[in-house]
């Protein structure tokens, strides 16, 4: 947590005692980074591990171990990291790691604003708004703000879930509830306003959402 402090990111944290209570919230949120030690009371890390590269790939794992616990057996399985619990500093290394590797993941955005980065999942972005010069971030994690024209935030972000909907808007689609000819409703019960330029493109784009594959 104080890592991600550190870099401007608001995680959602869940701890485990018994592995079967998380194999079964898998099935409803699909974890970003499992952290595990290698002996678990009643089943082996390691063989857990193992279980979570085959059902869910985009999981990343780090180990924590004590010293006496290493086991070769740690690279038979597809791991980002592996920690000492004695040197339990260096887990900010394996996160450090993890967010390396996705800052050009096309699942994610990197926004910078007044030396802060933070790296925003784009399915948790839910409209963005121009105001001059800046761009207001709205997310499913807080609101951030930065310095993007328009054109560039077009071009950053996957057009089969985002659309323009305004000269100053553009919304996820994911999040729309409602769409008239003068506003858009979203799940969170924000309203959008929408162009009568932009209401046609809207509606095409919105018959393709139903095909989108997260």
């Amino acid at each position: 947590m104080k890592f991600c402090k550190s870099i401007d990111v608001k995680p959602t944290v869940s701890t485990y005692r018994e592995h079967t209570q998380l194999l079964k919230d898998f099935i409803k949120t699909e974890f970003q980074i499992l952290i595990t030690n290698t002996h678990l009371e009643k089943v082996s890390g390691i063989d857990l591990a193992r279980k979570i590269n085959i059902l869910y790939p985009k999981t990343r794992i780090i180990f924590v171990m004590e010293e006496n616990q290493f086991t070769t057996d740690v690279y038979t399985v597809d791991h980002l990291y592996s920690v000492f619990r004695s040197n339990i500093s260096q887990l900010s290394n394996a996160m450090q790691k993890y967010f390396d590797s996705i800052d050009n993941n096309t699942n994610c955005l990197s926004l910078s604003f007044k030396g802060k980065t933070s790296i925003i999942p784009f399915k948790n972005i839910v409209y963005i708004e121009k105001s001059l010069r800046k761009a207001l971030f709205y997310t499913t994690q807080g609101n951030y703000e930065t310095y993007r024209s328009t054109e560039e935030i077009l071009g950053a972000l996957p057009n089969h879930i985002f659309v323009q909907c305004h000269r100053a808007f553009l919304v996820n689609m994911l999040f729309i509830k409602d769409v008239n000819s003068t506003e858009i409703s979203l799940y969170n019960g924000h309203l959008i306003p929408v162009g009568r330029n932009y209401l046609p493109h809207v509606k095409d784009a919105l018959t393709r959402i139903e095909h989108v594959n997260l």
